[in-house]
């Protein structure tokens, strides 16, 4: 009996341990993507955009700089956190500041085909506190 009662507390103790171990890698899924993923994925959003647009090298051309400054101040504003609300009151003003911008470059058929694309885009992602707003690519 006292061999049967080691044994469980035995596997249950290394249960506990192992379940200590593994519990910081199952939370950190929800924690946010560190500032150089993050800067990818909006880099690859931002080819992906240029592709489903069907633009020209030429119009690629004009069209990148302006999503890279857009990503810029996105990432500036990221890393200089505030309270929810003043963070997407500005996102959107920055969302708003792309599209006068893109509108300068862009044809009225592309600016209609990239303001679809932004609200299929917005409507695949996953809510996780709300309805969002904004995201310009």
């Amino acid at each position: 009996m006292e061999t049967r009662i080691r044994t469980i507390l035995k596997y249950g103790l290394a249960l506990l341990l192992m379940s200590l171990w593994l519990a910081p890698a199952t939370f950190a899924q929800g924690q946010r993507p560190s500032p150089e993923r993050m800067k990818a994925r909006m880099e690859a959003n931002m080819e992906d955009t240029i592709q489903q647009l069907g633009l020209t090298d030429e119009k690629a051309a004009l069209v990148r700089p302006i999503f890279q400054s857009s990503m810029e101040k996105r990432m500036e504003m990221m890393k200089n956190r505030q309270d929810r609300e003043a963070m997407r009151t500005k996102m959107l003003e920055l969302d708003q500041e792309t599209e006068t911008e893109l509108a300068k470059v862009l044809s009225d058929k592309e600016m209609k085909a990239y303001k679809k694309l932004r609200e299929e885009r917005r409507a695949q992602r996953p809510r996780t506190r709300g309805p969002r707003q904004g995201g310009s690519f």
